[in-house]
């Protein structure tokens, strides 16, 4: 799995509508299995209608 870090991989996704997943950081546990990123800005990531912040969590995404 691809982690997304900046704002070039996360426009990606987007743009492509990739299924992302959100994994906490603090606990390592899948906070969200994933579906398109719906926005994203400097602070957060919404992904099925709910906000994620990206201090709090990584998100990844099954590319080939």
């Amino acid at each position: 799995m691809k982690t997304l870090n900046s704002d070039i991989d996360l426009f990606i996704a987007a743009l492509t509508q990739d299924r992302v997943t959100v994994v906490e950081k603090d606990t390592g546990k899948i906070a969200d299995y994933g579906g398109p990123v719906d926005y994203f800005s400097f602070n957060a990531v919404r992904i099925g209608g709910v906000y994620y912040t990206r201090a709090a969590n990584i998100f990844r995404v099954n590319r080939t």
